[in-house]
C-alpha cells in the first residue's frame, strides 16, 4: 500500500528505484553509469554512458542526471520584397541572443532526490529576488563562446514518453549576451576567399589540376 502514494512507484524501473549510486555519475562505475535502456550486450559497447556532453553544470555544480542540449544563435534578418523583382534584398541587423533547451534524464531516485535540490538553482520562486545569469558550462555551449545562460521557463518532472522507466524535465534558456553596437550589413554579393581571379590558387592541387586540364 505504501506505494500507492510513491510517486516514482512503477515509473523508475524497478529494479532501480533503490540504487544508490555516486552523486557524479561521471566518477561512478560503468555498471552505474549505463542507463536503464541500455539493454544487454548493447552495455558492453558503452565505454562509460556518460562523458561532458551529456551533463551541464551550473555554477560550478554538476547537474544530476543525462542532460540533452540543443539550441541554435540565429542572425536578426530585415528581408525587403520589391514588387515584380526576384529576390530580396537581406540586411544584417545583428544578432539575437542564443536559446538553448536542455532535457534531463533521471532513471534512479537518487537522481531524483539530487533534481529537487539542484533544480533550485534554475525555477523561479514567486515572492524571491529575481534570479539573472548564471554561468553554466557544456562542450557545445564552449565552442560556441557560450558561458552564461538566463533561465526562460522550468518544465515539470514527468515520465518519459519514450522511454519506460525514465523520467525527465525540459528546462529551456536564452543566452546572456548585453547589447553592443555592431553595424547593419546590406550585402550586394557574398564573401569568397578569393576576388575571383585567383579561385584556381585557392584550389587544392587536384581539383587545381582538374581545372587546368577542363577549363
Amino acid at each position: 500500500m505504501a506505494d500507492l502514494f510513491d510517486p516514482l512507484a512503477g515509473v523508475l524501473a524497478p529494479d532501480l528505484r533503490a540504487q544508490t549510486v555516486s552523486s557524479s555519475p561521471l566518477l561512478a562505475t560503468k555498471a552505474q553509469r549505463v542507463p536503464a535502456w541500455v539493454q544487454g550486450d548493447a552495455a558492453s559497447d558503452i565505454p562509460g554512458a556518460f562523458t561532458a556532453w551529456d551533463k551541464l553544470v551550473v555554477m560550478g555544480q554538476e547537474m544530476p542526471g543525462r542532460a540533452i542540449l540543443t539550441g541554435d544563435r540565429a542572425q536578426k534578418l530585415d528581408v525587403k520584397n520589391s514588387p515584380g523583382s526576384d529576390g530580396s534584398t537581406i540586411t544584417n541587423t545583428g544578432i539575437d541572443n542564443g536559446v538553448v533547451q536542455v532535457k534531463f534524464q533521471f532513471w534512479t531516485r537518487v537522481q531524483v532526490d539530487a533534481w529537487s535540490d539542484a533544480v533550485k538553482l534554475l525555477e523561479p520562486v514567486p515572492g524571491r529576488p529575481r534570479k539573472g545569469p548564471i554561468d553554466v558550462y557544456h562542450p557545445s555551449l564552449a565552442i560556441a563562446h557560450v558561458k552564461s545562460l538566463v533561465v526562460k521557463n522550468v518544465g515539470f518532472l514527468q515520465p518519459s514518453p519514450s522511454q519506460p522507466g525514465v523520467l525527465e524535465v525540459t528546462v529551456r534558456f536564452m543566452e546572456f549576451m548585453p547589447a553592443a553596437k555592431g553595424g547593419l550589413l546590406t550585402s550586394k554579393k557574398s564573401q569568397s576567399i578569393t576576388d575571383g581571379k585567383n579561385v584556381k590558387q585557392a584550389l587544392p592541387a587536384t581539383k587545381k589540376r582538374e581545372s587546368e586540364n577542363h577549363p
